[in-house]
């Protein structure tokens, strides 16, 4: 099976984002958020968002796109 992006392992993080919005599975307003690196919660806003918190962490996100 083909890759619905080729080669999209093999570009660099700001392209990939680029291309994302280009085919129109991503808003540029989520383009503009992930490339601006501040989309982890606090501890404050995580406290609101679900009960017994005790901090937060971040986690890689990716595409399968095969």
């Amino acid at each position: 099976m083909d890759s619905r992006i080729p080669s999209f392992y093999e570009r660099p993080l700001a392209e990939r984002l680029r291309l994302l919005v280009e085919k129109g599975l991503l808003e540029r307003a989520d383009h503009e958020s992930l490339l601006d690196e501040r989309h982890v919660v606090d501890a404050v806003q995580a406290d609101r968002l679900i009960e017994n918190v005790i901090g937060v962490f971040g986690l890689p996100m990716g595409l399968g796109l095969n």
